[in-house]
């Protein structure tokens, strides 16, 4: 390897660890096609897969692609499986059937369902296609599922053993039939039709007595869930419950397979993710180098629905042209109450958000939540208020614009935590998404308030002759 491949390597080496993604992109451009594929593959398999699978989804979709191709088959399977999803599917375009099938071969069947999710129904089917009849079968009967139910997150590769035998005919089973599973921490007991009976922990199998039944062993009330469960609800089950695995049963109760902790793990982190974007009215796949028309489609629909709430302060602000006239120091006014108070809603709307996802909040709530946020956004606003208040003392303002200063972010503080708690609130009782844009409304419509509020107590002072 020259010297000038090695820096290369090297440099390649430290934006990956790092991150450092403008790096990656720029020796994409610097470097020719071959010399970086050869250079990136070698260089992936020092990564951990996370790191590899960000840098993997840097590149353009055909450069993907062929990096994908190019690394060991066991290597591209681990990328493939922890790319985002859009990267994923962009990259897999340009992969045929075939050299996917390989790719998907090495994954669990649950990861595997992943990706072939991404693919439009004629690629996915041609993928299933090239891969032996065993996984055909999994994959076609996991990929029919709502890709939002326990079915869609479960995996079919699971440890069981009949109810009626020893401990020892167990271990026997295990050695025989589960070889393929990666979770072994749970194994579940069935009677002779594949009904789920029970459970009993690998270490209790081995402890036990070569005679001892397993009936004996095994936790009659296992917990479970049903396949067409929403999997938001199945992992936050299984969190509370602090629970490994659990299993997945059809109507007739036979056992189809289990969801693990790892799975639940992923599901609520993209669950905090979605709602993190949606709260800013954006779609949870939005990301700063998605293509600018995607993005745009993604962003444009909560924007111009924010239209009529922005006009809406610009009406404020148009009724009381004579009290700005009057005194234009109170125009300084308006950003200053608008922004505290629209930060203190989106506090608001975010605890209100969480607790709607956990089911700490229920929309029967409705009342009891804007109440008390209503009372705690006052006394937020006393704070503020005072604060703002002796900034226009410093600022030399006269003890009117001190006294409407306090008073509006006071009230529109108030008004800001209200809006905060009901809108959310109020969505969910709609059978709406309560995260969608809720950041959005509530700041045009702190904005809109606290407008009203330091106008028209400042048009209210001038008429009765305070100002």
């Amino acid at each position: 390897m020259g010297a000038e491949t090695q820096e290369i390597r090297a440099l390649l080496r430290e934006a990956v660890l790092e991150r450092d993604l403008s790096a990656i992109r720029q020796m994409v451009r610097e470097l020719d096609e071959p010399e970086f594929v050869a250079v990136l593959g070698a260089m992936l398999a020092e990564v951990p897969a996370p790191e590899a699978a960000a840098c993997v989804e840097q590149l353009p979709a055909e450069l993907a692609a062929t990096v994908l191709q190019a690394v060991p088959r066991e290597l591209g399977s681990e990328i493939l499986s922890t790319m985002d999803d859009e990267p994923r599917a962009s990259a897999a375009r340009f992969l045929d059937s075939e050299d996917l099938a390989l790719l998907l071969h090495d994954l669990p069947d649950d990861e595997a369902v992943d990706v072939l999710q991404d693919l439009d129904d004629e690629m996915a089917a041609s993928v299933i296609d090239q891969l032996p009849p065993p996984a055909q079968r999994q994959l076609q009967d996991l990929i029919a599922y709502d890709e939002e139910s326990a079915g869609g997150l479960m995996t079919t590769e699971f440890a069981t053993v009949p109810a009626g035998g020893t401990a020892r005919q167990a271990m026997g089973h295990i050695r025989k039939t589960a070889s393929h599973v990666e979770d072994l921490n749970v194994v579940y007991v069935i009677d002779a039709t594949g009904a789920l009976t029970g459970l009993v922990s690998l270490r209790d199998l081995v402890l036990a007595d070569d005679e001892e039944l397993v009936s004996d062993l095994m936790e009659r009330h296992a917990r479970w869930v049903g396949e067409h469960d929403d999997q938001e609800q199945v992992a936050h089950y299984m969190v509370s419950h602090e629970l490994d695995a659990i299993p997945v049963v059809d109507d007739a109760g036979l056992l189809l397979g289990q969801i693990t902790i790892d799975d639940a793990a992923e599901v609520m982190a993209m669950e905090a993710s979605e709602d993190m974007s949606r709260v800013s009215g954006l779609h949870g796949e939005d990301r700063p180098f998605s293509p600018i028309w995607a993005s745009m489609g993604r962003r444009l629909p909560w924007l111009l629905v924010n239209i009529p709430l922005a006009a809406l302060a610009a009406a404020v602000v148009h009724q009381f042209t004579d009290a700005i006239a009057a005194m234009p120091v109170i125009v300084g006014l308006l950003p200053l109450v608008g922004g505290l108070a629209g930060n203190a809603a989106g506090q608001t709307v975010t605890v209100h958000v969480r607790a709607l996802a956990v089911g700490d909040v229920e929309p029967s709530d409705l009342w009891r939540c804007v109440s008390r946020q209503t009372a705690l956004g006052l006394v937020v606003g006393l704070v503020l208020g005072a604060i703002v208040g002796a900034v226009q003392i410093i600022w030399g303002q006269p003890m009117f614009i001190t006294l409407l200063a306090a008073a509006a972010t006071t009230l529109n503080c108030g008004v800001a935590c209200c809006i905060g708690a009901l809108l959310p609130i109020l969505l969910k009782r709609w059978r709406l998404d309560p995260a969608m844009g809720a950041n959005l409304l509530t700041t045009s419509m702190t904005d809109a308030a606290g407008y009203l509020l330091v106008l028209g107590l400042t048009s209210a002072a001038l008429i009765v002759g305070l100002g």
